[in-house]
C-alpha cells in the first residue's frame, strides 16, 4: 500500500538538471531549509518495508544553487523520469531502529542569485520532449487548453512572442483564490474557473505554452520575500510555484506570473513577471514539478510527524572560502556557530587542525545535537592539561562523556580521553583522523556490519570506531577506498564531518 503527505499548500515534487550558461552574479541570499520526518519501526517491520522520499534538485536554474546533505546516508537514491533525486531507506536500515523512531533529516543550504544569462542554455532532447508533452495537472493535450492557445498566439511568428500573449492571457484571466475548490487543481480546472493559486497560474501557462510548441516547466521553491535574515519560518506559508519557459535564444527564462497589478483600481498585466523574477534572490528553488509523485512514501512502518523550516541566513562569511570544495559545509557550521573563523575574517580551510581546536569544536557539536550529559564536578584532566582558553569546552564536552561511557571514578572523560591519548594531552599537536572519529564515536549509533570497502583500517588502534563512523555515514574515504588514519585533518574536513552530523537535531 502506498501512502502519502500531501502539503497545505502545492506538494513539491521535484526536479531536474544544470544547464550550461554564464552567469553574472550581483546581489545574493543564502537560505537553509531543514526538514524532518519521524518513523515509528515497529517490532513486526516486513522484510518488505521501505521510505521513499523525495528530496529535489537544488541546482534546476541558474539563480538557486546549493548543496543538500542527508542523514541518515540512504540505501538508494532513485531517479524519476525528470531526474528528480528519491532517496530509499529499506529494511536493512530500518531494522536496526525496531521499537524505535528512525528520524530522517534533510538540510538544504541554497545560495539565490539575482542573474543574468549572456550563453544560450542546454538540455538535451530527451527532456525537451517531456516538456512539450502532456503531463499530470499540465493538460496541454486537452481540447478546450488546444484551442485557446491556438487563438491566443494565433498572429504570433516567435516563440517569445507566443510566450509574452500567453502570460497576458493566464495573468489576466485568472484571480488568486485560495479556497479548497479551486487550489492545487492544475491547468484545466485553472481553465475551466478561472480561479486558483501559484499552482494553478504556473501550470496553466505551461500547459498553453506546450500547445504552442514551447518547452516550458513549473519550478517549485519558495518566495521568501517576507523573511528577514535569521528568522526561522515554517516553509508552509512561503510555498510557492511559478513557471519557466525555454527560449532557443536564451536556454530556461523565469517568469512570475501569479501577481496581481492593479492601476486605479483597473487590473492590469503584471509585465514587471514577464521572461524574468521581480527579484530571484528571493526565489529559492527546491526543483521541478512533477504531480504524478508523492514527497514521502512509506510501506510496513508509520509516520509520526513532518517539520520543515526555512530559514534566511546572514551574509556574513569568510573570504577564503568562496572557491572552496567545503563551502557550504563551512557556512552551515558557522551558521549554526558551531565553528568560528579568525578576527581577519579568513577560516584558513586547508589549516591542520590542533587537538584543543578539535575538542572546543567537538564540544559545541555535541551541544548543538542537544545530547545528553551528567553536570558533574569531577573531570579528568591529563598530566599536562593547561588551565587556558579550552578548558571551558574541554570541561563541557566531558560532561557528555560522562554520560555516554558511564565512566565518572577517574573523573568525567577519563575512559575517552585516556583510551585515545594516553596521559598528555598535548594539545597544540596536530590530530589525527583515527583520532577524530575515536573521540566522535561515543555519540554515534553502534553498527554491527563491519563489512567496509576502507582498505586501510586493519591496523589502525580505532579500526571498531573508524567502523562506527563509517557506518553511521559520518565518514566516507577518499576515492581510493582508504582512510589513511594516521594523517592530520584540515578544517575543512572536520566541517564536513561535523554538517553530516548537524542534519540530524535532536
Amino acid at each position: 500500500m502506498k501512502k502519502s503527505i500531501l502539503t497545505k499548500a502545492i506538494t513539491i515534487m521535484t526536479f531536474l538538471i544544470l544547464l550550461n550558461v554564464s552567469v553574472c552574479f550581483a546581489k545574493t541570499n543564502t537560505y537553509i531549509i531543514n526538514d524532518e520526518y519521524n518513523f515509528e519501526i515497529t517490532q513486526d517491520i516486513p522484510q518488505n518495508a521501505y521510505i521513499k522520499i523525495h528530496i529535489g534538485n537544488i541546482n534546476a536554474s541558474v539563480y538557486s544553487q546549493g548543496k543538500i546533505n542527508v542523514y541518515p546516508f540512504p540505501n538508494e537514491i532513485l531517479e524519476d523520469d525528470y531526474g528528480n533525486k528519491i532517496l530509499k531507506y529499506n529494511y536493512s536500515t530500518l531494522t536496526q531502529y525496531k521499537g524505535q523512531t528512525f528520524t530522517v533529516g534533510i538540510n538544504k543550504t541554497i545560495n539565490t542569485t539575482d542573474k543574468s544569462i549572456t550563453e544560450q542554455g542546454y538540455i538535451s532532447q530527451i527532456l525537451l520532449k517531456k516538456y512539450l508533452s502532456s503531463a499530470t495537472r499540465i493538460d496541454s493535450d486537452n481540447p478546450y487548453i488546444v484551442a485557446t492557445a491556438q487563438d491566443i498566439t494565433k498572429d504570433c511568428t516567435t516563440q517569445e512572442e507566443k510566450a509574452k500573449k500567453i502570460f497576458e492571457f493566464v495573468n489576466m484571466y485568472l484571480t488568486y483564490d485560495t479556497s479548497s475548490t479551486y487550489r492545487n487543481k492544475g491547468s484545466l480546472s485553472a481553465m475551466l474557473t478561472g480561479r486558483g493559486v501559484c499552482e494553478e497560474y504556473a501550470t496553466l501557462f505551461c500547459a498553453l505554452c506546450r500547445a504552442s510548441d514551447i518547452p516550458s516547466r513549473v519550478i517549485t521553491g519558495y518566495n521568501a520575500e517576507n523573511l528577514v535574515v535569521g528568522q526561522k519560518t515554517e516553509s508552509i506559508a512561503s510555498y510557492h510555484a511559478w513557471p519557466e519557459v525555454y527560449l532557443e535564444d536564451k536556454g530556461w527564462i523565469p517568469l512570475e506570473i501569479t501577481a496581481e497589478y492593479y492601476k486605479n483600481g483597473v487590473k492590469e498585466v503584471y509585465w514587471d513577471g514577464f521572461l524574468q523574477l521581480p527579484d530571484s534572490t528571493m526565489y529559492v528553488v527546491e526543483g521541478i514539478y512533477n504531480n504524478d509523485i508523492n514527497e514521502v512514501e512509506w510501506y510496513g512502518v508509520n509516520i509520526i510527524d513532518y517539520n520543515k523550516f526555512i530559514t534566511l541566513t546572514d551574509e556574513k562569511y569568510f573570504e577564503d572560502i568562496n572557491d572552496h570544495w567545503a563551502k557550504i559545509n563551512i557556512e552551515n557550521l558557522y551558521n549554526k556557530e558551531i565553528i568560528n573563523g579568525y578576527e581577519d575574517n579568513t577560516f584558513l580551510p586547508d589549516n591542520n587542525v590542533t587537538r584543543a581546536e578539535y575538542i572546543t569544536m567537538l564540544s559545541r557539536m555535541v551541544s548543538y545535537l542537544k545530547l545528553n550529559k551528567y553536570d558533574v564536578e569531577q573531570i579528568y584532566y591529563p598530566q599536562d592539561f593547561e588551565e587556558n582558553w579550552v578548558k571551558e569546552s574541554y570541561d563541557n564536552l566531558m560532561k557528555y562523556y560522562a554520560f555516554y561511557s558511564q565512566d565518572i571514578e577517574n573523573g568525567a572523560g577519563y575512559s575517552t580521553m585516556n583510551y585515545v591519548f594516553g596521559d598528555t594531552f598535548d594539545m597544540n599537536k596536530p590530530i589525527l583522523r583515527e583520532e577524530v572519529v575515536a573521540l566522535l564515536a561515543p555519540f554515534l549509533r553502534y553498527a554491527e556490519n563491519e563489512e567496509i570497502p576502507l582498505t586501510d583500517i586493519e591496523d589502525s588502534k580505532f579500526k571498531k570506531e573508524i567502523i562506527v563512523s563509517y557506518m553511521n555515514n559520518v565518514i566516507i574515504g577518499y576515492e581510493d577506498n582508504t582512510f589513511k588514519p594516521t594523517n592530520t585533518i584540515t578544517r575543512a574536513e572536520i566541517a564536513t564531518i561535523f554538517d553530516r552530523m548537524s542534519n540530524k537535531e535532536k
